[in-house]
């Protein structure tokens, strides 16, 4: 046996490189474009409360179900972007499809009823609200994350 590797291994190892590099490259342009630009609005909020000198948490900037929105917004896109990407990969991108889809419906559901919960007097837990929505939008963000890295995931050898 050879200690330099056949034509074969070699391909496949740079096919490999080139799937992680686009898969991080991907991820990282959603996190940055999608993510931090559909956040601007909570961010321009904080920076609102810290202008006017007035003392603010977490539960004041998403204390609506603004996160939950914001999750909502970002699951069809990055659903979107791994449904019309190849098949490689395929059962990385059903987990990944499945908890983008739940994270969705989980947010929509939310929010639908905690709006028709704030109408009634004692039925609004304002702490319970804004945690299950910062959780739930980084369970979106790192489940999308996870879409729309894979979707960059192509077979190489078809390009």
């Amino acid at each position: 046996m050879s200690a330099n590797p056949t034509p074969e291994k070699v391909t496949l190892v740079k096919e490999n490189r080139y799937d992680k590099r686009k898969i991080f490259g991907t991820m990282l342009i959603w996190l940055c474009v999608s993510v931090l630009f559909s956040l601007l609005p909570l961010l321009i909020k904080g920076l609102t409360f810290i202008s006017r000198e007035i003392p603010f948490s977490l539960m004041d900037i998403g204390s609506r179900g603004e996160f939950l929105l914001i999750a909502a917004a970002l699951s069809p896109v990055a659903i979107m972007q791994l449904i019309s990407s190849g098949r490689k990969w395929i059962e990385a991108k059903a987990i990944c499809y499945v908890a983008c889809l739940v994270g969705l419906i989980i947010s929509c559901y939310l929010y639908a009823d905690m709006s028709v919960a704030s109408i009634s007097p004692g039925h609004y837990n304002l702490s319970s609200v804004t945690c299950w929505s910062v959780w739930l939008f980084a369970g979106v963000v790192v489940s999308g994350a996870g879409c729309v890295g894979l979707s960059g995931a192509n077979d190489v050898s078809n390009k």
